[in-house]
């Protein structure tokens, strides 16, 4: 991998991490049942991209 796939792949990471508590943290304050299965989803979602961001900057960055 290269330095800027590497740099690149460590900012999307950083940059979920917010992300994914302010998901969790809505899930946990909603009542409804409808919101709370939309915010799962995309904490699910912020998840995937955090683990599955380098595989597809290591295809896109040279």
């Amino acid at each position: 991998m290269s330095k800027t796939a590497e740099v690149i792949c460590q900012l999307i990471s950083w940059s979920m991490v917010p992300v994914t508590v302010v998901i969790f943290q809505s899930t946990l304050d909603s009542d409804s049942v409808r919101i709370k299965i939309i915010l799962w989803v995309a904490l699910i979602l912020a998840f995937g991209i955090m683990i599955g961001n380098p595989f597809v900057v290591t295809l896109l960055v040279p």
